[in-house]
């Protein structure tokens, strides 16, 4: 599965802008729980995605095949980091580590 163009696995529950955002994107690490219905994504792109925009796509996956949970952990290259994306950068802090939250307040 390592290298595998994420919407080749999920581009037929997507529509636009996701099929966009995430044309280049390819799949790390897919992890799926049949009983349990959840499906994590380890996916790599070489253009930023905002933390919205891929918590838009779990949410459009999520209606689309009706399973439980669908949640993708993005990985980016060191070249894209910029201050630009700061405020966004902090958002996905904020859901993996309640600690950011009285931090960053």
């Amino acid at each position: 599965m390592p290298g595998c163009k994420f919407l080749t696995i999920f581009g037929e529950y997507l529509a636009e802008p996701f099929l966009t955002l995430f044309d280049s994107a390819e799949i790390m690490c897919l992890t799926a729980d049949e009983e349990a219905q959840q499906i994590y994504a380890q996916v790599k792109s070489e253009k930023y995605i905002g933390t919205q925009e891929v918590w838009d796509c779990q949410s459009a996956v999520l209606r689309a095949t009706g399973i439980r949970l669908f949640k993708i952990q993005m990985k980016y290259l060191p070249t894209l980091f910029s201050t630009e994306h700061f405020p966004s950068i902090v958002e996905e802090l904020k859901t993996v580590n309640s600690v950011v939250n009285g931090f960053f307040e």
